[in-house]
């Protein structure tokens, strides 16, 4: 019989204008608003890197979208015991 792991998330989406995130604020509270749903958030900290590294992102080829995706650890729900910590991703 396969492992099954179960696992939980969210994600949001942004996109830069003109080089810019204007709605970056917007997004994060609304990423940390899907988190609470679960339970979860993102500590300041966590915040203060993921903004940055937002920031970073070279947008000198135009408009372009990034993802930022958060997975819980399936202990959240009880599926099975692993690191307490969310796991951040981010992709453009």
């Amino acid at each position: 019989m396969a492992n099954s792991h179960f696992a939980e998330g969210c994600f949001e989406s942004l996109r830069s204008f003109n080089g810019r995130f204007p709605l970056i604020d917007e997004h994060l509270q609304r990423l940390q608003n899907s988190l609470a749903w679960f339970g979860a958030a993102l500590t300041s900290e966590q915040t203060y890197k993921l903004t940055n590294e937002i920031y970073k992102i070279d947008t000198a080829d135009g408009d372009i979208r990034v993802r930022v995706k958060v997975s819980l650890p399936a202990s959240y729900r009880g599926y099975i015991r692993e690191s307490q910590g969310l796991s951040i991703g981010l992709s453009h």
